[in-house]
């Protein structure tokens, strides 16, 4: 099926599931998106306009840890105070040829106060997690969702390293199929715990799980945005392992940070949070990501 009809399939949904939106109108912009799926805004006569992401995958595949994640992230939200604008999921569905996920489009275009987005991240991840969470550990009730255009594992586990290497790192490197860095890595996963030594149980905390530049913006009146997550209930810090493209100044790790204080060990801890998505990138996108990754195992297993 053709973008456009998968487009047309999401109208249907939005006429026929979604009341008071009077008539839908056409599709404007144009789709566009990424390299695994394709977006498009649909308005309607009520004045309401939604923005439907589209892809060839089941839905199961590719939107509905998305859409449990944004209404994740609206309840931590709601439940701190957090100033910030979550788009609200309706429905993630397949249709003939795909799937569609139809969220509400959030008016963007303001500047991004980086301030203001710190403290909204910070309450996020501050927020405790609800009754239905609580107790199960970490990762999330989507136990399959993705991060970017690769699949990413989130079923339960009680211990967070343990968490980190199975769900997180192990993954990626076999998905490279480079026997050096499977190798090396496999060292790396078994000095993974030492990470922590001397560290509490970090609480789970909900987490975007892709939060650089491209997943965040904000309103014309300057109210912070998050959206395209790959939500799963982590260590905080982990939030920043894509924070070599995310643009976060010091404004706004002051702000974070007056709402998580930063931890003994963190800093040693920065570069085995950014492996994971330097892996992704070299399995999603290849050149220089994976000599990023292989220099990065060296320096930890240094460190270890």
């Amino acid at each position: 099926m053709a973008v456009p009809t998968l487009t047309s399939a999401a109208a249907d949904y939005i006429a026929s599931s979604i009341p008071d939106v009077g008539t839908v109108l056409p599709p404007t912009g144009g789709p566009s998106g990424s390299g695994w799926a394709s977006t498009a805004v649909v308005g309607t006569s009520s004045g309401r306009s939604f923005f439907v992401k589209t892809a060839q995958r089941p839905a199961a595949a590719m939107f509905v840890a998305e859409a449990a994640g944004l209404r994740a992230l609206a309840a931590a939200a709601a439940a701190s105070g957090a100033d910030v604008v979550i788009p609200t999921a309706y429905a993630a569905r397949d249709a003939d040829g795909g799937s569609f996920l139809v969220m509400d489009a959030v008016p963007m275009g303001g500047r991004v106060d980086m301030a203001r987005l710190g403290d909204a991240v910070g309450a996020i991840h501050a927020a405790p997690p609800p009754a239905d969470v609580a107790g199960q550990g970490y990762g999330f009730g989507v136990t399959s969702g993705t991060i970017g255009g690769s699949v990413q594992r989130n079923a339960w586990m009680d211990d967070w390293p343990s968490f980190w290497v199975e769900r997180r790192l192990r993954p990626q490197l076999a998905a490279t199929r480079d026997d050096s860095l499977i190798r090396e890595g496999a060292k790396l996963c078994d000095a993974v715990p030492g990470f922590f030594a001397d560290a509490p149980a970090p609480a789970p905390a909900c987490l975007h799980g892709d939060l650089w530049g491209g997943n965040y913006g904000a309103t014309p009146d300057g109210v912070p945005v998050l959206f395209d997550p790959a939500t799963y209930y982590g260590h905080a810090e982990a939030e920043f392992g894509m924070s070599w493209c995310a643009s976060f100044n010091p404004a706004f790790y002051k702000a974070y940070h007056a709402r998580m204080p930063r931890a003994a060990g963190a800093d040693a801890r920065e570069d085995l949070y950014t492996l994971y998505h330097i892996l992704n990138h070299a399995n999603l996108f290849g050149g220089g990501y994976r000599s990023q990754a292989a220099g990065l195992i060296k320096s930890l297993l240094r460190r270890a």
